[in-house]
């Protein structure tokens, strides 16, 4: 069974834009801006769409406040950078600069700008070549 917090953890660094739920409400979805990753796919996504499937739980707890949302809905167009995430029972926690996202799905779906659907196994593909030419480019500035 894939670990949950793989996805987010890949994600760090980039942001969470959007969210919004499916008209049967079953269904969530993300919109993350990680430019690094979407420039080292192959159709270079400006965006990368995350479909929570089943999502039987969302909320966003505020760091150094009491307020917790959980209404993907309010959130709307916003900005929050991820910098890890944990799986705990099936549960994801997805660390931000100011609150942690706390996740229940089944499963998730990745989609690229033109819809199409893309596999994890791709995305971290695209992640070790960005790297690999980072590595290449960093020794060559040498």
């Amino acid at each position: 069974m894939e670990n949950k917090a793989n996805l987010w953890n890949l994600l760090h660094e980039g942001s969470i834009v959007a969210f919004s739920r499916d008209l049967a409400g079953k269904d969530i979805n993300v919109k993350a801006n990680i430019k690094y990753l979407c420039q080292s796919l192959a159709t270079k996504p400006e965006f990368l769409s995350i479909k929570l499937r089943d999502c039987r739980g969302l909320s966003y707890r505020l760091l150094n406040k009491s307020v917790t949302l959980n209404q993907p809905d309010l959130l709307g167009n916003c900005s929050l950078e991820i910098l890890r995430a944990e799986e705990n029972c099936g549960q994801v926690s997805v660390f931000c600069t100011e609150g942690i996202i706390d996740l229940d799905h089944s499963f998730a779906e990745y989609i690229l700008d033109d819809g199409s659907q893309i596999s994890l196994t791709t995305l971290l593909d695209g992640v070790d070549r960005y790297w690999t030419n980072f590595k290449r480019h960093e020794k060559n500035d040498m």
